[in-house]
């Protein structure tokens, strides 16, 4: 029940927090609406929001504030807007408008149901009839999600002849992620975004190198960017294989920091190149859970434009709680990476 109530307010806070700090760009496509907010401050703050908004005016503290005057609501929400801006900040509003609506519908259907329940002088058919009724308008006022196979067909024809336009063009243009691996993409179409790709191999057949081509095929961050959690590499480890790569000398060399001169030129030139690449996130921490990955990875999305992530190794993933096997182990963490993947849109990639 805290979740529906109290633990929900601290994702609204953010919502709105992102919105003020970072500007409207940053939840416009949010359709979360004021009266889904559980705490009644943060419904007048966010229909200031949207009224600014819907004028093509800037967001920030100050425009709220004077919004919030404008409607004469300014002193009912108090210090609310100095405490946000001191919040946490979301940095997937997508996410958390769906976490919002969720525990509206929850509060909203417990009351229909309470309502129900509270008449006592109905026979069966009139109380079902009113329930009903109640909860079709929870429905009519839900955002329908499905949509027709036409609009589907439609929209994935205009990106496909957008992407054959630029293959005419000359231009090397994929369906989904560059692999790093030129023959790889041209058989798979690069890793394809919404789902989990598997790659299984035994130990030194190349996994984690094909982890680190990826990371490369996203160096600069033109096709977006790359989160790579090497559960098994430490950092000092990962970046001698990826100075390795682009140096073209052998991690072995590198560690044992016996090198001529030219190999020195050819570190030097590859660390430059590497200390400047954007899009490349690597996070060397163990012990994670496909939870916690999909939490590190939604933190830094929207300002990393991550369209990848790499998670190298499966097997070495912590079990869920309650988890008895490991079979269970990795169904469930596979599960939890695959249905975030989808919803972020996001190519995951287990090794």
């Amino acid at each position: 029940m805290s979740w529906i109530t109290e633990g929900i307010t601290k994702i609204e806070r953010s919502l709105i927090a992102t919105a003020m700090v970072h500007g409207w760009g940053f939840v416009c496509e949010v359709s979360t609406e004021p009266r889904e907010f559980f705490d009644m401050r943060l419904q007048v703050t966010w229909q200031a929001v949207m009224a600014i908004a819907d004028r093509s005016e800037p967001v920030d503290v100050l425009t709220v504030e004077r919004e919030l005057e404008r409607q004469g609501v300014r002193e009912a929400v108090g210090n609310l807007l100095f405490e946000l801006t001191c919040d946490p900040l979301t940095s997937v509003p997508l996410w958390n408008a769906a976490e919002i609506r969720q525990a509206w519908l929850a509060r909203e259907t417990r009351k229909v149901c309470g309502t129900i329940a509270a008449v006592a002088d109905r026979d069966g058919s009139e109380l079902l009839a009113d329930a009903m009724r109640g909860l079709a308008g929870l429905e009519v006022n839900t955002p329908q999600e499905a949509e027709t196979i036409g609009s589907l067909v439609r929209e994935r024809m205009a990106e496909l002849e957008r992407i054959a336009g630029e293959k005419l063009q000359g231009k090397h243009v994929l369906t989904g992620q560059p692999t790093g691996i030129a023959s790889l993409d041209a058989r798979l179409g690069g890793w394809q975004r919404g789902i989990v790709s598997v790659v299984a191999a035994r130990p030194g057949m190349g996994k984690s190198s094909l982890g680190l081509a990826t990371a490369f095929g996203h160096m600069g961050g033109k096709t977006g960017g790359c989160h790579v959690f090497s559960l098994e590499d430490v950092r000092a480890s990962y970046t001698d294989r990826a100075l390795s790569r682009l140096a073209g000398i052998s991690s072995e060399t590198i560690r044992s920091c016996d090198y001529n001169r030219e190999q020195i030129a050819r570190l030097g030139e590859a660390a430059q190149k590497l200390a400047s690449a954007s899009g490349w996130l690597v996070d060397d921490r163990s012990g994670l859970t496909a939870t916690d990955v999909v939490r590190a990875w939604r933190r830094e999305m929207k300002q990393h434009n991550t369209r990848t992530v790499i998670v190298d190794y499966l097997q070495i993933m912590r079990w869920p709680v309650g988890c008895r096997s490991e079979h269970e182990a990795i169904t469930q963490n596979i599960t939890t990476l695959a249905d975030a993947a989808k919803a972020d849109k996001i190519a995951c990639v287990v090794l």
